[in-house]
């Protein structure tokens, strides 16, 4: 979900309203009516350039849930078979897997 609802925006200015950078790992609000957004998201990644237009920030912006850690695994101590031949990955197969 956090890569599917990530947008990236184009700003004036390397600043925000308050005078301070913009930084990643910073949630800000963002309302944007054309895509349907009006919720807090984090800012992924932050690119300042200096161009003919002059300083210009390209914001990449994501819901927070996106760049939480991932769950843990429940099958992380599972005993993997030795001595078979396979990539012990059995455990993903249906168990019905192969009999007919």
């Amino acid at each position: 979900m956090g890569k599917a609802l990530q947008a990236t925006y184009t700003v004036q200015g390397w600043r925000q309203s308050n005078s301070a950078l913009w930084k990643h790992n910073t949630v800000v609000r963002v309302i944007d009516p054309l895509i349907g957004f009006e919720r807090d998201m984090v800012i992924a990644e932050v690119t300042y350039t200096l161009n003919d237009s002059g300083m210009v920030t390209t914001l990449v912006v994501g819901p927070p849930e996106g760049y939480e850690p991932e769950p843990a695994d429940p099958l992380k101590r599972r005993k993997l078979k030795k001595g078979k031949k396979g990539d012990n990955f059995e455990y993903l197969l249906p168990e019905d897997w192969g009999k007919k």
